[in-house]
């Protein structure tokens, strides 16, 4: 299979940076400085070498601190002891923290759209409640289900460790 390469024309968002700077997200800023630079390369870049370019851009972008899970909680879920329950994107992951209990239903949390994957993952919980190691998915509308336990498993003097979870913003190898 050959490789294509492309002759970008200048990106029309030049003009738009220079008179109108405060209507576009740094993160646009730099996707349109590596399109220039791809526009301007007299060797031509491929499709790869570009997505590649402005994910990196995009990833480093959406890397942020701990922020606190708790707004997100859904069913009785509450911070239980020790650390707060947070989530944080890095590198293109987002990792959770914390430890919560006395949930009513198997479904935990809807995360905020930045710590969605692309297509559902399965990670693994300690639960205290019965089963002890429980199945469990973060779909693409950032739900976090847990599978293989009943209501009764995490309810009162339940509870879970999301500490250590850790998953893909986008599928495929890591």
């Amino acid at each position: 299979m050959a490789t294509e390469h492309y002759n970008l024309p200048t990106p029309s968002m030049d003009t738009l940076i220079h008179e109108y700077p405060d209507m576009l997200s740094d993160s646009n800023k730099r996707i349109d400085e590596v399109l220039h630079r791809a526009a301007t390369d007299a060797t031509g870049w491929t499709q790869f070498q570009l997505s590649e370019l402005i994910r990196e851009v995009i990833t480093a972008e959406l890397d942020s601190e701990w922020l606190p899970l708790t707004p997100y909680l859904l069913n009785g879920w509450e911070h239980y002891q020790g650390a707060e329950p947070a989530y944080r994107v890095s590198g293109g992951h987002v990792e959770l923290q914390g430890f919560i209990r006395n949930g009513t239903s198997t479904t935990i949390a809807n995360l905020p759209h930045a710590a969605s994957p692309d297509a559902v993952v399965w990670i693994s919980l300690y639960n205290r409640g019965g089963s002890n190691m429980a199945a469990a998915t973060v779909d693409t509308t950032g739900a976090i289900e847990m599978n293989g336990v009943s209501g009764g498993d995490t309810g009162s003097g339940a509870w879970t460790v999301l500490t250590g979870v850790r998953y893909p913003l986008k599928a495929g190898p890591a």
